[in-house]
């Protein structure tokens, strides 16, 4: 017992003595503790400190730069008050001109309206006599239309040939004064509908082309061939794809006859114009498809005038005291120039004369050219010219800048690339056929008519041509049938 208290004492004494040890090692980390939070207060006081010195730098900063933006705003706001004053002065200024500026305007405009009741009052004898004059052209233009029509029905009632459109009679009415002529019905269209393939149309085949060339030489030949009994050869004066028409089963018949003439007739018409002295001899027609004696001053095959211009001119009409009459006043007949070594052609043209309430106004409706200077007499060779240009158009399928084909088509055969031209549109070419036509086509189109064949030798060709080559088509169809 007594080594048991002993040992529990000894046991006492070394935990006593660990509890002091450990009350020690408590009292250096509560003072180590202390130390590290006395320290880390200072810091703390320390980060505050320059915290609060950067910040009232700052402050300082900010109110010396708000201070120099307050200063620059009202230095600007002074500058802009003085601006704001200066338009205003200006502005006034600008008041008054215009004010002064406006009663000069009305001065004016009442000069104006004086002026213009001046005119009014001047033209009303000249207004009254251009209506009337107005009036008896428009009579002679009926006049003229009926005599046409007339002269179109006389010429179609003795002419009879399968390849000319048919006349089935005339419709006449007496109000409204109208004559109409009324032709067969041709579904295939004209044949230049047929080479641009308009209204969805299938463009021609090489070979049917062929086919109706000849059928409208035939027509033009049988035209030219008309006996005395019948009243003469006829010239048609106006032959070109657009008038050649088809049928439901692409026969090709030539119409449009309203230019058409006796021979006789129209050599008399220019002996008489001829003997008078008058230089100008009518022209009627397409100018792309007349030969070169018909144009004026241009030899050979040319470019035509150019009309893009042609109505273009301002010109100042006048009054018997002198002032301008209408700003945009046309004249009534006017000369223009094709080219400095051509002289002026007279173009015609219908004034319409309206009279309103408050100005004058002369309205001018340009019509064709109607009267071109000529050098060469009409002749049944200006028809085969026009052949020749439309059997040169159904080779190439060429419907513009017509000046330039026949130049064209004259190197490529001079060359020998007569067979580049032909149009890819209308197939594979018998390249044989396609030359042959090419060639009759500048034979007819010849400088000097007397180089130029007649219409029945032309038809003649076509007609042996077409038969050729539909012997050749059907041969060739039964070998690829066998």
């Amino acid at each position: 017992l007594s080594e048991a208290q002993q040992q529990l004492a000894a046991t006492d004494q070394g935990a006593l003595l660990q509890l002091a040890a450990l009350q020690q090692e408590q009292q250096r980390g509560l003072a180590a503790l202390q130390q590290q939070h006395a320290d880390a207060q200072a810091q703390l006081q320390q980060q505050l400190d320059t915290a609060r010195r950067t910040a009232a730098a700052g402050i300082e900063a900010a109110a010396a730069a708000a201070a120099d933006r307050e200063a620059a705003l009202a230095a600007a706001l002074q500058e802009a008050r003085a601006e704001v004053q200066a338009m205003q002065a200006q502005q006034g200024e600008r008041e008054q001109r215009h004010k002064r500026a406006l009663q000069r305007l009305q001065e004016q405009l009442r000069q104006l309206q004086a002026e213009k009741q001046e005119l009014l009052s001047e033209s009303g004898d000249a207004s009254g006599s251009l209506m009337r004059q107005i009036q008896a052209l428009a009579a002679q233009a009926a006049a003229a239309q009926a005599s046409a029509a007339e002269q179109e029905q006389q010429l179609l009632a003795r002419l009879s040939h399968g390849h000319l459109v048919r006349l089935l009679g005339v419709v006449r009415s007496a109000q409204p004064p109208l004559r109409c002529l009324l032709y067969e019905l041709m579904p295939g269209g004209n044949v230049e509908e047929q080479l641009a393939s308009e209204g969805g149309r299938r463009v021609l085949p090489w070979w049917l082309r062929l086919r109706v060339a000849a059928q409208v030489c035939a027509a033009v030949a049988y035209l030219h061939g008309l006996p005395a009994a019948a009243g003469g050869p006829l010239v048609h004066r106006d032959i070109k794809p657009a008038n050649w028409f088809l049928d439901g089963r692409l026969n090709a018949k030539l119409g449009d006859f309203g230019l058409a003439l006796p021979l006789s007739e129209a050599q008399a018409a220019g002996r008489r114009r001829g003997a008078a002295g008058d230089g100008e001899q009518a022209m009627v027609g397409t100018w792309q498809y007349m030969p070169p004696e018909y144009r004026w001053g241009l030899g050979a095959v040319g470019a035509a005038p150019a009309a893009a211009a042609m109505w273009q001119d301002r010109v100042s009409m006048h009054s018997s005291n002198g002032r301008q009459l209408c700003e945009k006043t046309r004249i009534l007949r006017v000369r223009y120039h094709h080219n400095s070594a051509c002289q002026p052609c007279m173009c015609s043209c219908l004034v319409a004369h309206v009279l309103h309430s408050t100005s004058l106004c002369l309205t001018v409706l340009p019509l064709l050219p109607t009267a071109r200077r000529s050098s060469g007499a009409i002749s049944l060779k200006g028809d085969v010219y026009a052949l020749g240009v439309s059997l040169l158009q159904l080779a190439t399928g060429q419907l513009e800048r017509l000046a330039e084909l026949l130049p064209r088509c004259r190197e490529a055969l001079a060359g020998g690339q007569g067979c580049s031209l032909l149009d890819p549109k209308a197939g594979a070419w018998d390249e044989a056929a396609g030359e042959r036509l090419l060639c009759l086509g500048l034979w007819c189109c010849q400088d000097a008519p007397e180089g130029r064949p007649s219409s029945q030798v032309v038809a003649d060709q076509l007609v042996k041509l077409w038969l050729a080559t539909d012997e050749a088509l059907k041969a060739a169809a039964g070998a690829g049938a066998g």
